[in-house]
């Protein structure tokens, strides 16, 4: 008679995913259940690299970002002088892109309760780029529909 071996179901203390396993280390990480977590008495997470890093890449979204509203705000400006009325264009183009961009700051993400910059900025650039290609499919479109009634009528 076959019997199934027996699969422990309990948490990681050093990452936290249930661990299933009959050997005594975890799936995920492969650390020893025997060995205590040092950092999960003290509350302290261990610093290391990829803290560094996503404190950095967060510094210079940011600065993008904030590059990218400047840019808008200037060529706004530069529209408003010479022709005030592109700014209705520009304002459906990048309008929607800082609509999204803001919702998604002010919604509550992860356990730290706001979104980081850089998501926000690929937030930015994605909604922008879909906006921009909507608004050339939508042209296209319409200059193709032009093309095929003004063909339409002069061949009656």
């Amino acid at each position: 008679m076959n019997v199934p071996p027996i699969i422990l179901n309990d948490v990681c203390s050093h990452c936290g995913a249930v661990s299933q396993t009959k050997d005594g280390k975890c799936w995920l990480c492969y650390e020893s259940k025997s060995t205590p977590n040092p950092y999960a008495t003290t509350g302290v997470p261990p610093a290391n690299e990829s803290a560094v890093h996503s404190t950095v890449w967060d510094n210079v979204s940011a600065m993008l970002l904030g590059i990218c509203v400047v840019l808008t705000v200037l060529i706004a400006i530069g529209i408003a002088v010479q022709d005030p009325g592109l700014l209705i264009p520009l304002a459906i183009l990048v309008g929607p892109a800082y609509l999204v961009t803001f919702i998604r700051g002010s919604t509550q993400v992860g356990t730290t309760g706001k979104a980081r910059a850089g998501s926000l900025f690929l937030t930015f650039i994605v909604s922008l780029a879909a906006t921009v290609l909507i608004a050339i499919v939508l042209a296209v479109a319409a200059s193709i529909l032009l093309f095929l009634i003004c063909i339409q009528s002069f061949g009656k």
